[in-house]
């Protein structure tokens, strides 16, 4: 929510000619990856638990439980998820500004694939 937030407002600042272009490429970037990959990150990490636990859940024969979600997917992998997320926002805001290096992005953006492909 405060990625669509900045990036509606850097988009503002921009198109009333209070900021400078670097800070549209920002907006853009809060608006694509920040609204767009944490929503489907968000996603992946609280619905798919619950349906692969009801999948379980009907294939169990009867009498027996499935594991718990938790036990699907850990809290400790979404925290994972969480802080390499914000690492590549925060490297792809300091690209969009003209600070980092194009490839320093690409790795932190690479690192958080390979991320969610592991877990």
């Amino acid at each position: 929510m405060a990625a669509l937030a900045l990036g509606l407002l850097a988009a503002w600042l921009v198109a009333a000619d209070l900021l400078a272009a670097g800070w549209a490429a920002l907006s853009g970037w809060l608006l694509l990856f920040g609204l767009g990959a944490g929503v489907v990150l968000g996603m992946f990490y609280k619905i798919l638990p619950f349906l692969l636990w009801l999948d379980l859940q009907r294939k169990a024969p009867p009498g027996a439980r499935p594991p718990a979600t938790l036990a699907l997917l850990p809290e400790s992998a979404q925290r994972r998820c969480l802080f390499v997320f914000s690492a590549c926002l925060a490297m792809g805001c300091a690209l969009a500004l003209g600070r980092l290096p194009g490839t320093a992005a690409g790795v932190g953006t690479c690192a958080l694939a390979a991320l969610v492909a592991w877990d």
